[in-house]
């Protein structure tokens, strides 16, 4: 089971890794379309500190961008 833990680990520093050379705003959200994650220029881009943004659905953020979006959710 550590096996499993250290491998997840290891994805999730990778990613942030990664997220942090990226020069956009970027948004995670799960199946339910619940933001899970979001980075720093995501949040000030949409004016919310983290706590506000997590759990949010993606549809509620972006509806007038994204109408089709919305409607899915």
């Amino acid at each position: 089971m550590q096996v499993v833990s250290y491998k997840l680990k290891s994805i999730e520093e990778q990613f942030l890794s990664i997220e942090q050379m990226i020069p956009n705003p970027m948004i995670v959200a799960d199946e339910a379309g619940e933001i899970v994650y979001a980075n720093q220029l995501a949040l000030d881009l949409f004016g919310y500190s983290d706590q506000d943004f997590m759990g949010k659905n993606l549809g509620t953020i972006i509806r007038y961008e994204f109408p089709a979006l919305t409607e899915s959710c």
